[in-house]
């Protein structure tokens, strides 16, 4: 990666700083900021991308699975480039905090714990992107306010997970949250393979998601053009009238 292209890749992971700044570390460790992150991406979005898109960027392919498989790489490749455009140097401290996972920890972040839960939003924004390129791929409409889509891929994607019975509880946004914390977070910092550790978390959750995002295919009507006097959600989102969230 060039000096260039890391600066705007560091740009790009910038734009989550914000946020993650005003969260306590219990908003982590419970898993309400998965529900607060799914909620201001989807309502965020200007529009979705089309088969068209699909097939335009990933020009080598032209089956759906063969797009699949493509959308799922290029996710990979952008989530590990997001591991390298920082080196974070947390302190004990730091790693101490992020590692608790007992509740009461009213801490707000700062410094390169920012940077690091930054960089989850970022590679969770990822997948959000990937599951919408999928179906696209499959000739299947999703849209931006079928948020239990969405819950339900990145639930199930997570493996060692029981989804059902996270929905039955009625939170399962927070647990999803806290299992990907957990994941990504907690079990690997301050380990010496960190770096490695997260990427291959990342790696692995985009590949699940996208098996996931295919299965909840099956179950979406066709992708028809939406008229423009009925264009809702997604679609308004980039309206001169509507101002779009601060990140993203």
């Amino acid at each position: 990666m060039s000096a260039a292209q890391k600066l705007a890749l560091r740009k790009e992971l910038e734009k989550f700083h914000a946020v993650v700044a005003t969260w306590k570390r219990d908003d982590l460790v419970t898993g309400r900021w998965f529900g607060q992150f799914i909620d201001r991406t989807l309502g965020g979005l200007a529009a979705t991308p089309t088969p068209a898109d699909v097939r335009a960027k990933y020009k080598g392919s032209t089956e759906p699975d063969d797009l699949a498989d493509d959308i799922v790489s290029e996710t990979i490749r952008r989530a590990i480039l997001a591991t390298d455009a920082y080196k974070e140097n947390l302190s004990g401290t730091e790693i101490r905090i992020l590692r608790e996972k007992k509740t009461g920890g009213e801490q707000r972040l700062t410094g390169d714990m920012v940077a690091l839960v930054a960089e989850l939003l970022y590679t969770a924004k990822l997948d959000v992107d990937l599951m919408f390129e999928i179906a696209a791929a499959f000739e299947k409409q999703l849209n931006a306010g079928q948020t239990e889509l969405f819950e339900e891929a990145f639930g199930r994607g997570l493996g060692n997970f029981d989804y059902d019975k996270a929905r039955q509880d009625g939170n399962a946004l927070d647990q999803i949250g806290a299992k990907i914390y957990d994941r990504a977070i907690i079990q690997t910092v301050g380990s010496s393979l960190a770096d490695a550790q997260r990427k291959g978390f990342y790696c692995f959750y985009a590949k699940a998601i996208a098996k996931s995002t295919r299965d909840v295919a099956t179950k979406l009507p066709k992708w028809e053009a939406p008229k423009a006097e009925e264009a809702t959600g997604a679609m308004r989102a980039g309206s001169a009238d509507e101002e779009p969230p601060a990140y993203y």
